[in-house]
């Protein structure tokens, strides 16, 4: 049975994950500040993660003056600034939004993300603002970038299974995780690719392509749509079979068509997404089927993959979505809006900014 974090480890795990999220999202450099005392006047330390930098890539310039000239500019920082009108306000922020979009389009994620709030969207996507991911989502791209490694290498040269727990345990320990939980997903995964690899070794087409990147292409009235599809079967064909991995839980057939109290559907409207894709591109590839394929065995032992052929009209269907998802967008339609659960954390951070 897995170990438990206490509180205090869980806490560190997340402060972790979050700074370092904070430093890989700057490209040229990043500035830490700290400050010597909280709001109740208290002395505060620098973290602890500052600490563990090594000192060759830091650069700790003169702060001695910084205070001084805070006093100085403090009445203009922090003077009353008068209010643009309504109308010019809201064409500043549409524009800059709507630029925004039209640079970055739309992924699977971003419109699952969308449908689900668009401030879940607004806040992860469009501005990317850092968050701390949680724990599962290490553990999910390290299984990701060994079955990657292992349907690259096998096109080379005759390969063991034994190299693909090899190139798990090297991906999981380049994710930024504390040693223990290190140590409970090694153990979670080597188990888990050990069973799916004996159920699904055959399945894997001799000219699979793992981590197939389609990159903005348009859709319509300037609509760019990205994806990375996991793998992808038959490229040399036409004809290709999707496959997308899932950790976690299996989940039934109607859970992944959103026919489940508890589904929206964001399984299937990806498949149907990649079959978008897909038609778009140079069109040397026409999706024949699609699949989800979880990599983690259910209570019984048992591995579970889904497989699905996705008709024209569902693929016209999601067109219109995307089509009405973007001019919300541009049009900054949502701004007063939400997705009206009571317990969605987007909400109500846009309410508290």
């Amino acid at each position: 049975m897995p170990k438990i974090l206490d509180k205090k480890d869980e806490n560190e795990a997340d402060e972790r994950r979050l700074f370092y999220v904070a430093l890989t999202r700057a490209r040229e450099s990043i500035t830490i500040t700290t400050a010597d005392r909280d709001d109740t006047e208290r002395e505060r330390a620098p973290s602890r993660f500052v600490a563990e930098i090594d000192s060759k890539l830091l650069f700790k310039p003169d702060v001695s003056g910084v205070d001084a000239e805070y006093e100085k500019l403090a009445p203009k920082l922090f003077s009353e600034i008068k209010p643009t009108t309504n109308i010019l306000g809201e064409e500043i922020d549409q524009k800059f939004i709507a630029e925004l979009f039209d640079e970055e389009g739309l992924s699977a994620t971003a419109l699952n993300n969308y449908l689900d709030c668009p401030w879940k969207y607004f806040y992860r996507n469009l501005l990317r603002l850092p968050e701390a991911r949680e724990a599962h989502l290490f553990f999910g791209s390290a299984m990701h970038k060994a079955i990657e490694r292992y349907v690259l290498r096998r096109k080379e040269e005759d390969i063991t299974d034994a190299y693909l727990l090899t190139a798990f345990e090297e991906a999981l320990f380049r994710q930024p995780l504390p040693k223990r939980e290190t140590e409970e997903f090694l153990k979670r995964g080597t188990e888990a690719l050990t069973g799916w690899l004996a159920e699904n070794k055959e399945r894997i087409a001799d000219d699979a392509l793992p981590e197939f990147n389609i990159k903005k292409l348009e859709l319509a009235q300037g609509i760019l749509i990205s994806g990375k599809l996991d793998r992808v079967d038959g490229g040399t064909t036409g004809k290709v079979h999707v496959v997308d991995y899932k950790t976690g839980t299996p989940k039934s057939r109607n859970h992944i068509l959103g026919q489940t109290k508890d589904s929206n559907g964001d399984y299937y409207r990806q498949l149907i997404f990649y079959k978008l894709l897909l038609s778009l591109h140079n069109g040397t590839m026409q999706m024949a089927s699609g699949e989800i394929n979880f990599l983690e065995p259910n209570d019984s032992g048992k591995y579970k993959r889904e497989e699905f052929v996705i008709a024209d009209e569902e693929v016209a269907e999601l067109k219109k979505t995307i089509l009405r998802v973007a001019d919300e967008i541009r049009s900054f339609a949502f701004a007063d809006k939400g997705c009206g659960k009571d317990d969605c954390d987007y909400c109500r951070m846009h309410k508290t900014l």
